[in-house]
């Protein structure tokens, strides 16, 4: 199978293609890999973070990294989650339907300072229950508070995720491919 070769016109027609989005709706228009600043949370002193992201129309929110929490001021969050042991392994999914145990372990969870809630998520690996923080972060100059799921993403490429809830006001062009003036 022979690759097929970008030519320099298409990378212009889709950046003017871009522009003229932008101006007509008031929406960028995102690749499936961005770049994005983190900012770190208010009361610590850290400082912002450059990322790649990985724009993920499946994922209903967004996931970051322990070690990307860590860095940007939820070292305590991750410390007291991993202490608790990830206590559920197996949560139930059924809508209002909570046993005693999952009160527990939940409110349990909520209680870690930095923690906003608890949400189930489904993934490759089954069901999980996870921490949720909020984060901020920058991408195509449009600064988004927003909430983001905590779990190792070491094996990962890319240690952030935006999700679908975060993706509101944009565009998404699966056909856009990285260049060298897509990284930092």
């Amino acid at each position: 199978m022979v690759k097929k070769e970008k030519f320099p016109q298409e990378q212009e027609s889709r950046k003017r293609m871009a522009t003229l989005i932008r101006e007509l709706t008031g929406r960028s228009v995102l690749k499936l890999k961005e770049k994005v600043v983190i900012y770190p949370k208010g009361d610590g002193d850290n400082k912002k973070v450059k990322v790649m992201a990985r724009i993920d129309t499946g994922a209903s929110i967004s996931s970051i990294d322990e070690d990307l929490a860590k860095n940007i001021g939820y070292e305590k969050v991750v410390r007291l989650d991993y202490e608790y042991g990830r206590i559920v392994k197996n949560p139930r999914k059924s809508e209002g339907y909570r046993t005693r145990e999952d009160e527990k372990e939940i409110a349990l969870l909520e209680s870690i300072p930095g923690v906003s809630r608890t949400a189930v998520i489904k993934s490759s690996h089954g069901f999980s229950r996870r921490v949720v923080v909020p984060i901020v972060f920058k991408i195509k100059g449009i600064i988004m508070k927003t909430e983001a799921s905590v779990i190792s993403r070491a094996h990962l490429k890319y240690p952030l995720i935006i999700g679908r809830c975060d993706l509101r006001n944009f565009f998404i062009d699966p056909r856009a491919r990285k260049t060298k003036e897509n990284f930092f």
